[in-house]
Formats: structure tokens, C-alpha cells, sequence
């Protein structure tokens, strides 16, 4: 989604600063549950409701600030992951995320501040 819709994503979030510090904190939030699901200890962090909730709610502002494309982007994802209702309570030993768990390319960061 990010890799597709970069400029326009990046473009919103400068304009609307309050996104940037939300992006943060879901970011933020996300990270520890990331890094143990990726580390050799094999990730038995359990996803939180309230985090998905996090993530949709933003995703939604997102969603209505963007282009036709970026929404149908966007819909499709939380489809795909049924408004990612799908990773509630799981781990890595969970096999939804054996099967949906994709090697993606290195994250593009963007400093913001000096």
C-alpha cells in the first residue's frame, strides 16, 4: 500500500500534521510487537484489540483524505484482512500469520525535523 501510494500518503501527512503524530504513535506502538515477531525468540507478543482499532481508525483518516485510487487501496487491504480483525489475539505461532507474513523491501524513511 505505502510502496504504491508513497507520494500522495506523504503528501497528506504534511499537510495535516496531527496525522503525523498519530502515525507515531501507532508506529510506535506497532514496533515492539514487530521486532519480537521478527527476532529469534519467535514472537509470542499477542496482538491488542485496542492496536487494530488504532490502526483502522487511522487508516480511515487516511482513506478520506486521499485520491479515488488511495481509498480503493485502502478498502481493498482492510478487506483483505477483514479490517484486520484477523491478527486479533495472534502471535507468530498463529497460522494466519505463518500464511499472510511477506518479506517487504526496505522502508523508505522520510526526516521530518532537523
Amino acid at each position: 500500500l505505502y510502496y504504491q501510494h508513497d507520494p500522495e500518503i506523504m503528501k497528506i501527512l504534511l499537510t495535516n500534521p496531527d496525522l503525523i503524530i498519530e502515525a507515531q504513535s501507532v508506529i510506535l506502538r506497532w514496533q515492539p510487537i514487530l521486532q519480537e515477531y521478527f527476532s529469534e525468540q519467535g514472537g509470542t507478543t499477542i496482538i491488542p484489540p485496542d492496536l487494530l482499532t488504532q490502526s483502522n481508525a487511522y487508516l480511515k483518516k487516511l482513506h478520506d483524505l486521499g485520491s479515488p485510487e488511495l481509498q480503493q487501496a485502502i478498502d481493498q487491504e482492510l478487506n483483505n484482512y477483514d479490517n484486520l480483525q484477523v491478527f486479533e489475539g495472534k502471535n507468530r505461532q498463529s497460522n494466519h500469520f505463518k500464511s499472510s507474513a511477506k518479506k517487504k523491501p526496505p522502508v523508505k524513511t522520510y526526516r521530518l525535523y532537523k
